[in-house]
């Protein structure tokens, strides 16, 4: 049974491999990406209750425009 979905965006693709396999241990649900692009479309087709996101893929926070916190 999934708890609550996490939503991860970074540059660099598996470094949450681990991480994935700790959250899914415990009933948690996370999601990876290296892009706004895919962040934002996942986004757009899952409700989660926690994203990390790294500020290193938004400079001047341009493409934060369609994440907000419910």
């Amino acid at each position: 049974m999934v708890h609550a979905k996490v939503l991860v965006v970074d540059h660099e693709q598996g470094v949450y491999d681990g991480l994935k396999l700790g959250l899914a241990k415990r009933g948690y649900e996370m999601h990876a990406t290296t892009t706004m692009a895919n962040a934002l479309t996942l986004a757009g087709a899952h409700v989660y209750q926690a994203a990390f996101v790294s500020l290193a893929l938004v400079p001047d926070r341009a493409g934060l425009d369609g994440l907000h916190a419910e």
